[in-house]
């Protein structure tokens, strides 16, 4: 992973790698910044004695930090603990200390709070804070003097190029709390190889391009967000800019104007639902103009989706659709730029999918796993099945056991579930193939379909899984 982001720094030094809001203004960080920012930070850590497969938290929300604290990581063979923003103290607390993390690393004064209040209870935990904070007030470390005590220790330039430098495929990179069926989290360990694998698959299908911008909304603790928001982009010069919030999500999207965004099917919907609501207080002309434009719309990419190539008249009709209808809602959402959507993490409505599609926005619909780093497979961008999340990307097998389960093999796959080896043999048979405990059926193209869910979890809109068993001891 190191040696992929430093071959991006050394083609595009002078490119904006990130993009964060400040005062109210989205500025940019290089790639070189970046690259200077990351190393005074891992020598920061390494002066702290943080070691080679030494475990180190990060509680924060998307933000440029974010993704100079996890290279920093990274680079020096620790293993970026990635927590959901948005839990409780308990359940960080909980993840923290089987994970056996020292370190965490949070955002702003909610997150500082939660890392406070876990402090009192694990003792050596140390707290480094992105946000400026009285360090006389609490026992934290700022982020700010972590790279200042990075910056004054130059000797350690020779243990940060030897700790990248020879970092192997196995080497772990993260763990990756996932709900379980007990309820307790599991922690998917997850390597360099399994990265770098889907980093290299994912280049031959999601085509981003040096210089054009991905606007980051899924948490980067979320193995989509980790691949298709941070690593991916980072690996190809293209620029990463951080949405602040759902609230501003669409004031953002104007201003960054993105080429890519990898969203969660319920953001989507309220896309779809959001143009339809607006419609319908049009006058009955640009309602009448939109519906046919729709309809037109909606009949090419029929055609297209069953390999069919669409009438000359119909071709010019949808052309004439996209110049007076389409296009002026693409640009008033922020989308003129925008090549792509992509979706995963829960299933897209086919509704949706043919909606966006007649509006002539691809949404390339994949599917994964934490347990597979996470992808495997994905709608190919010039031929799209809806409904479907595509054919399993090259290197990667799927199967279709005996009772409808989906089996994965291949390079992406985990090597185990943190301290949990039971847990571990239950989901790797000895052939190597993992149970996801989706239910599927591949076509005869070998696209895969995603019709149920074999274990006992709720898997919401936004792709959060839940878990009942807790709630319903509790009850």
């Amino acid at each position: 992973m190191a040696d992929i982001f430093q071959e991006s720094v050394s083609r595009y030094p002078d490119m904006p790698a990130l993009l964060g809001k400040t005062k109210g203004v989205y500025e940019a960080v290089t790639y070189q910044d970046m690259a200077l920012r990351v190393r005074r930070m891992a020598r920061g850590l390494l002066s702290l004695g943080v070691r080679k497969r030494d475990r180190v938290a990060l509680l924060s929300e998307n933000r440029i930090e974010w993704a100079i604290s996890d290279m920093a990581i990274i680079h020096i063979g620790a293993v970026n603990v990635a927590v959901f923003p948005n839990i409780p103290a308990s359940q960080a607390e909980y993840i923290l200390s089987d994970s056996g993390s020292n370190i965490i690393i949070v955002s702003d004064r909610n997150q500082l709070k939660k890392a406070l209040e876990i402090q009192n209870r694990l003792n050596d935990l140390r707290i480094i804070a992105m946000e400026s904070v009285p360090e006389s007030e609490y026992d934290i470390t700022s982020l700010d003097s972590l790279e200042r005590l990075g910056d004054t220790s130059p000797s350690l330039d020779t243990e940060f190029e030897s700790r990248w430098k020879n970092m192997q495929p196995e080497d772990w990179a993260s763990i990756i709390y996932t709900s379980g069926t007990t309820g307790d989290p599991k922690g998917v360990i997850l390597t360099h190889g399994n990265f770098v694998f889907n980093i290299e698959a994912g280049k031959n299908i999601l085509h981003f391009l040096p210089g054009e911008v991905l606007l980051s909304f899924v948490p980067l603790n979320h193995i989509m967000g980790r691949f298709a928001d941070h690593y991916l982009p980072l690996s190809t010069g293209s620029t990463v800019a951080y949405v602040e919030n759902l609230l501003r999500l669409r004031m953002n999207m104007e201003e960054v104007q993105p080429h890519y965004m990898l969203l969660v099917p319920r953001v989507l919907e309220m896309f779809h639902e959001g143009i339809m609501t607006t419609m319908t207080k049009e006058s009955p002309l640009r309602q009448q103009v939109f519906r046919r434009a729709l309809s037109i719309g909606r009949e090419c990419c029929k055609y297209m989706e069953n390999k069919q190539t669409v009438p000359v008249l119909k071709s010019l009709q949808w052309r004439l659709a996209d110049r007076i209808v389409f296009n002026k809602i693409r640009s008033r959402l922020g989308l003129a730029r925008l090549k792509f959507f992509f979706s995963g993490g829960a299933p897209l409505r086919r509704e949706t999918a043919e909606f966006f599609g007649a509006l002539k926005i691809r949404i390339m619909e994949g599917y994964g796993l934490s347990e597979t780093a996470p992808l495997v497979a994905v709608n190919p961008h010039d031929l799209l099945k809806f409904g479907t999340v595509g054919p399993a990307v090259k290197g990667v097998e799927v199967k279709i056991a005996a009772d409808g389960e989906i089996l994965v093999r291949g390079p992406n796959v985990m090597p185990g579930y943190y301290n949990k080896p039971d847990d571990t043999a239950a989901t790797i048979d000895k052939e190597g193939w993992l149970h996801t405990g989706d239910i599927g059926e591949l076509d005869g193209d070998g696209y895969l379909t995603i019709t149920d869910r074999k274990k006992d979890l709720i898997v919401l809109s936004n792709g959060k899984k839940v878990a009942p068993q807790p709630m319903e001891n509790r009850l």
